[in-house]
């Protein structure tokens, strides 16, 4: 009876302890300050920060609307503002960024970095960039560290491209069909953006299939302390007023 009782106990760590290598990362958030952007404001950085839990709300509740439990990512909360050695105009690519810093790393540990590009509304030749930061092999691009680089001048289209990129690093590509019930799908490209007009996680949806993929990943888990902006109609109409 003791040999069995310790087998069981020895089986629970082992399970426990399989839970914590396999989790995923918690998503690091930096703001890339160039050297002729000025340093960023305490509201700035607070609105980006809302923008994450948005994101963070978005998944969450995607994936709940097919079944999936609200299952969303973690993110550190805390944006550290890292000083870049050149101008603004001469990052052209998220590899130029990631050489200039050691708090991104390549590695196959499923790390995600967010970096909002100050000062930019464009980077490199699109709206925002996704780069995988491992070697390009499709059995490992599953584990693989990504970096994330998102301007923070496009207010207007934050909110979708902040979830789009990380869709992205979750090895989500672009479907064929733009629309769901009369929401776009998130992972669409061109997002079609209209001038003057700030768009909102209620008018975009996640696919049912790139839902299930992330279930069946992994990728996503049911987090208990993150902020439910889904069901908050004011948030979005403060945070538009916050300007920089």
């Amino acid at each position: 009876m003791k040999t069995k009782i310790m087998f069981l106990i020895t089986l629970l760590y082992l399970l426990n302890l399989m839970s914590v290598v396999f989790a995923e990362l918690p998503i690091q958030v930096f703001y890339w300050k160039s050297s002729n952007i000025p340093t960023p404001s305490q509201e700035e950085l607070e609105f980006l920060h809302d923008v994450m839990i948005e994101t963070q709300s978005f998944f969450a509740s995607e994936m709940d609307k097919y079944g999936f439990g609200e299952k969303t990512f973690d993110f550190i909360k805390d944006i550290d503002v890292i000083q870049g050695k050149s101008k603004v105009n001469q990052y052209t690519s998220p590899l130029m960024i990631h050489r200039e810093t050691p708090l991104t790393e390549d590695g196959l540990d499923n790390q995600i970095y967010v970096i909002f590009f100050g000062g930019a509304e464009t980077f490199g030749r699109g709206s925002a960039a996704s780069q995988k930061l491992c070697a390009n092999i499709p059995d490992q691009l599953i584990y693989c560290n990504n970096l994330i680089v998102v301007p923070t001048g496009s207010r207007e289209i934050i909110r979708p491209l902040v979830a789009h990129e990380i869709g992205h690093a979750f090895d989500l590509g672009h479907p064929q069909e733009r629309l769901i019930v009369n929401k776009v799908d998130v992972m669409y490209f061109p997002l079609f953006v209209r001038v003057g007009v700030t768009m909102k996680f209620k008018d975009f949806a996640l696919n049912k299939k790139d839902a299930k993929f992330l279930d069946n990943n992994g990728r996503l888990s049911v987090q208990q302390d993150f902020q439910d902006f889904s069901h908050n109609p004011e948030i979005d109409a403060d945070i538009d007023n916050n300007g920089f």
